[in-house]
């Protein structure tokens, strides 16, 4: 990818290992994945990785997440709503769904799967969900997941590896509009126009990804 001038590689992919010390030859290839991510890098292509539905601390003794750990990849947790048009608060004005004070949890609440810790390097929407709701049969309530593509068709996702892609399709925006910039300039903008929910760094890293803001600030 970085070989032909891609802008950003969206990597949904990884695995966590709780016990590291019984896996040694694993720190030895988070070595490797951080040599390939900084020469990767160097040609201007941003590596954006789903952090991980786990719900893992990643700053714990003994665990470790790759890639999102190594050094050079975008880390990107997960976040979602809960009452997208269904709730206590809900209103039948479509146009108000996404509105903070009619939803039971806002768009930035941390998903219950999301891994966390010091290598998310921001956060995004990839789905949330209440369980209780729809094993219920309460089908509005899939409404808080992502509708996405599946085989044959769509359906309801929820993950990391649905926020991953929301990061990489802001890195192709802010290169249209600043077709120079490296990578580490386009990761600097993605961060510093992120906005920080209550939760704080341990499940947002920077912030939650801010497309608006972060548009204004490139063009």
């Amino acid at each position: 990818a970085a070989s032909i001038g891609c802008d950003a590689i969206n990597y949904s992919v990884g695995y966590s290992v709780a016990d590291i010390e019984e896996y040694p030859v694993l720190l030895q290839l988070e070595r490797l994945i951080s040599q390939i991510a900084t020469y990767v890098r160097s040609q201007g292509t941003v590596v954006v990785n789903s952090a991980g539905n786990g719900r893992l601390d990643m700053d714990a003794e003994n665990i470790l997440s790759l890639p999102t750990e190594a050094d050079g990849v975008f880390g990107v947790a997960a976040t979602g709503p809960i009452g997208f048009s269904w709730g206590d608060k809900q209103d039948d004005d479509e146009s108000k769904w996404l509105t903070g004070d009619l939803l039971e949890e806002p768009t930035t609440d941390p998903a219950p799967y999301t891994n966390y810790g010091s290598a998310v390097d921001v956060s995004a929407g990839g789905g949330n969900y209440d369980l209780e709701e729809i094993l219920s049969g309460n089908f509005r309530a899939y409404n808080d997941l992502v509708f996405s593509t599946i085989p044959g068709g769509y359906g309801w996702k929820a993950g990391t590896s649905m926020a991953a892609p929301q990061v990489a399709g802001a890195v192709a925006l802010v290169r249209s509009l600043r077709p120079d910039a490296s990578a580490e300039e386009v990761e600097s903008l993605i961060q510093e126009t992120a906005a920080m929910p209550d939760e704080g760094s341990t499940y947002h890293g920077a912030g939650t990804l801010d497309l608006l803001n972060l548009v204004k600030r490139a063009e």
